[in-house]
């Protein structure tokens, strides 16, 4: 895992593997929409990514081929996590983040994603979360997300959702961009 991303797992040694990042529906809606290709890079050098079956039936704008091509596996809940999902379930809030945050406490893995309340969620649940934009300055630190790309990501995330990803989100991202690309020089 890239340093930039600070992930630490107390339970978690020194040279174990990385933990798999759970990629929820918003991030991958957006990601896809502003550049698919960005989702191979995050198995391909952040380390696993998966999704659960759940997810996949609810994104439309990718494939079950699509998760596949970008090494992206597609999980399923065991009977166990179907019940710490049903005992997570909290009201007004979609089944689908039930399962996501069951899943990525069951198995210690990384929740991606940019929804505020499932953050919270997970926070209380001691489940690490990361967002779409940190996903993307981790590539660049790792050389596999060129500068110029990301902030054409960026710049494409916002044009969809200007709301969502307001300017000044946008600037604070260069900014962040800036330092990540200046340590390597």
């Amino acid at each position: 895992m890239a340093s930039y991303l600070l992930l630490r797992y107390p339970s978690r040694r020194h040279g174990d593997d990385p933990p798999v990042l759970l990629l929820d529906a918003c991030v991958l809606i957006v990601l896809a929409k502003a550049d698919a290709a960005v989702l191979a890079m995050l198995s391909r050098s952040l380390g696993p990514a998966a999704v659960l079956t759940t997810t996949v039936e609810e994104v439309r704008q990718l494939t079950p081929a699509d998760y596949l091509r970008f090494g992206i596996s597609i999980e399923d809940l065991t009977l166990e996590e179907h019940a710490a999902a049903a005992g997570l379930a909290a009201p007004d809030t979609p089944e689908s983040d039930d399962m996501c945050l069951a899943a990525c406490r069951e198995r210690a893995w990384i929740l991606a994603t940019n929804d505020r309340g499932l953050r919270l969620r997970c926070e209380l649940a001691e489940v690490s979360t990361v967002r779409d934009l940190e996903l993307l300055l981790a590539l660049v630190e790792k050389g596999a997300l060129s500068r110029d790309r990301a902030m054409t990501v960026v710049g494409r995330i916002h044009e969809e959702s200007p709301s969502y990803f307001p300017e000044r989100l946008v600037a604070r991202f260069a900014a962040e961009l800036e330092v990540i690309v200046g340590s390597r020089n």
